[in-house]
Protein backbone atom coordinates (compact mmCIF):
# COMPACT_ATOMS: atom_id res chain seq x y z
CA UNK A 1 0.00 0.00 0.00
CA UNK A 2 1.52 3.35 -1.15
CA UNK A 3 0.26 6.19 1.31
CA UNK A 4 1.15 8.94 -0.83
CA UNK A 5 -0.01 9.88 -4.71
CA UNK A 6 1.00 8.43 -7.95
CA UNK A 7 2.97 11.47 -8.15
CA UNK A 8 5.11 10.72 -5.44
CA UNK A 9 5.48 7.28 -5.85
CA UNK A 10 6.84 8.11 -9.26
CA UNK A 11 8.95 10.65 -8.07
CA UNK A 12 10.64 7.67 -5.39
CA UNK A 13 10.66 5.37 -8.18
CA UNK A 14 12.10 7.76 -10.53
CA UNK A 15 14.88 8.75 -7.35
CA UNK A 16 15.69 4.96 -6.83
CA UNK A 17 16.08 4.42 -10.55
CA UNK A 18 18.69 6.94 -10.88
CA UNK A 19 20.76 6.50 -7.60
CA UNK A 20 20.82 2.30 -8.20
CA UNK A 21 24.22 1.15 -8.60
CA UNK A 22 24.63 -2.03 -9.99
CA UNK A 23 26.45 -2.84 -6.54
CA UNK A 24 23.90 -1.19 -4.45
CA UNK A 25 20.72 -3.08 -3.43
CA UNK A 26 17.87 -1.02 -3.06
CA UNK A 27 15.65 -2.76 -0.36
CA UNK A 28 11.76 -1.77 1.04
CA UNK A 29 13.61 0.20 3.77
CA UNK A 30 14.83 2.70 1.29
CA UNK A 31 11.45 3.50 0.47
CA UNK A 32 10.02 4.06 3.43
CA UNK A 33 12.78 6.08 4.54
CA UNK A 34 12.11 8.21 1.26
CA UNK A 35 8.98 8.75 2.33
CA UNK A 36 8.31 11.92 4.45
CA UNK A 37 7.00 12.07 8.33
CA UNK A 38 3.52 12.77 7.04
CA UNK A 39 2.75 9.79 5.49
CA UNK A 40 4.33 7.63 7.84
CA UNK A 41 1.00 5.32 9.71
CA UNK A 42 2.09 3.91 12.92
CA UNK A 43 1.29 0.03 13.00
CA UNK A 44 0.60 -1.72 16.29
CA UNK A 45 0.73 -5.43 16.71
CA UNK A 46 -2.48 -5.57 18.03
CA UNK A 47 -4.31 -3.01 14.94
CA UNK A 48 -6.33 -4.55 12.21
CA UNK A 49 -4.41 -3.00 8.68
CA UNK A 50 -4.84 0.51 8.26
CA UNK A 51 -7.55 0.93 4.96
CA UNK A 52 -6.97 3.79 2.70
CA UNK A 53 -9.18 6.08 3.97
CA UNK A 54 -7.45 6.01 7.61
CA UNK A 55 -4.29 6.43 5.66
CA UNK A 56 -5.20 9.41 4.36
CA UNK A 57 -7.14 10.65 7.22
CA UNK A 58 -3.73 9.73 9.33
CA UNK A 59 -2.12 12.49 6.79
CA UNK A 60 -4.26 14.65 7.31
CA UNK A 61 -4.15 14.82 10.81
CA UNK A 62 -0.39 15.07 10.84
CA UNK A 63 -0.67 17.48 8.21
CA UNK A 64 -2.69 19.82 9.98
CA UNK A 65 -0.72 19.47 12.97
CA UNK A 66 2.27 19.70 11.52
CA UNK A 67 1.14 23.15 10.29
CA UNK A 68 -0.60 24.26 13.35
CA UNK A 69 -4.16 23.70 11.15
CA UNK A 70 -3.10 25.91 8.02
CA UNK A 71 -5.23 24.33 5.39
CA UNK A 72 -2.98 25.87 2.81
CA UNK A 73 0.57 24.25 3.99
CA UNK A 74 -1.36 21.61 4.72
CA UNK A 75 -2.22 21.06 1.32
CA UNK A 76 1.49 21.79 0.40
CA UNK A 77 2.33 19.34 2.25
CA UNK A 78 0.30 16.80 0.90
CA UNK A 79 0.49 17.85 -2.63
CA UNK A 80 -3.39 17.82 -2.77
CA UNK A 81 -5.50 21.69 -3.38
CA UNK A 82 -6.89 23.32 -0.43
CA UNK A 83 -10.44 21.92 -1.92
CA UNK A 84 -9.04 18.30 -1.18
CA UNK A 85 -8.59 19.08 2.14
CA UNK A 86 -11.54 20.55 2.97
CA UNK A 87 -13.60 17.81 1.44
CA UNK A 88 -11.52 15.55 3.77
CA UNK A 89 -12.43 17.51 6.15
CA UNK A 90 -16.41 17.49 5.60
CA UNK A 91 -16.89 13.56 5.30
CA UNK A 92 -14.80 13.51 9.03
CA UNK A 93 -16.89 15.39 9.87
CA UNK A 94 -20.12 13.64 8.58
CA UNK A 95 -18.62 10.05 9.34
CA UNK A 96 -18.52 11.57 13.12
CA UNK A 97 -22.19 13.07 13.01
Amino acid sequence: DWPGNVRELRHVLYCAAVLAMPDIELTEQYFIDALPDVFTVQKTHHSAPATIEDTKLTALQRALEQTKGNVSAAARKLGVARSTIYRMMQRTDNKES
